[in-house]
């Protein structure tokens, strides 16, 4: 008997958080991705400030990625970025950190980003407008920074502001995160492309050898984004972009 599901129905079955991880409600197969790690609240909305959601790719195997919520347009950048460099092997938002001022009173400071490098390092970063780096945050992060490495929390604190944001990592940041769901056949022809690749190449002439038009040049990105293929100079990614292929991607 078909399952016949009303408006109302299909409705009732969403969940009203849209951090909600669990069994799939649409019936199609796909599975939801991994809520958030934040150790605070976090407001989905705002009037006063930028609130944004990003599902990351790959979380622990699960292909539908995790939940990360930012809390300013800056924020929302870094995070673009952060996951993008090759040493990133995992983020995560809003993590604790309990800290003791002067008088020995304790306080709970909230690192914007905990970053896991592939040599094993963890990051800390605290996300600020440069012009909003002085003041009682200015006063207080040395002192958080210097306990949060002394009791091992993390091996570094790294402050982030507009000053710092590279234009083209954030370009290819955007670029790699949109492009990042495979495409079979697209993926399989760039595989084999790459693997019969010597010296440098453009884009362009990669996309046209693969055959697959727009979606062979997506395919091209995640290869970038997995390392397999290697930009030439720090420059955005497009078709005149210049590449090659990392040691162990030919056979």
């Amino acid at each position: 008997m078909a399952n016949k599901t009303t408006k109302k129905d299909t409705k009732a079955m969403r969940p009203a958080d849209p951090g909600y991880s669990g069994l799939n409600y649409f019936g199609n197969g796909l599975d939801l991705h991994l809520p958030s790690r934040a150790e605070r609240k976090i407001a989905r909305f705002s009037k006063g400030h930028f609130t944004g959601r990003i599902v990351t790719g790959d979380a622990e195997g699960h292909s539908a990625g995790r939940l990360v919520m930012v809390e300013s347009h800056l924020e929302f950048c870094w995070c673009l970025v952060l996951l993008a460099r090759s040493a990133t092997t995992d983020l995560r938002e809003q993590a604790a950190f309990d800290w003791q001022d002067r008088d020995g009173e304790v306080h709970t400071h909230y690192f914007d980003f905990l970053v896991t490098e592939r040599d094993g390092k963890r990051i800390a970063y605290a996300v600020r407008p440069a012009l909003r780096t002085g003041g009682r945050f200015g006063a207080t992060m040395p002192r958080i920074a210097h306990q949060a490495r002394q009791r091992g929390f993390v091996h570094d604190v790294r402050l982030l502001t507009d000053d710092d944001l590279d234009q083209v990592d954030l370009f290819n940041g955007k670029l790699m995160h949109g492009m990042r769901q495979p495409q079979p056949d697209a993926d399989i022809a760039a595989e084999r492309m790459i693997s019969e690749m010597t010296g440098i190449a453009v884009i362009e002439d990669l996309v046209r050898r693969i055959g697959m038009g727009a979606d062979g040049y997506r395919a091209v990105v995640r290869l970038i984004r997995r390392q397999r293929l290697r930009l030439l100079d720090h420059v955005r990614i497009d078709y005149q972009a210049a590449v090659y292929a990392a040691p162990g991607s030919r056979v």
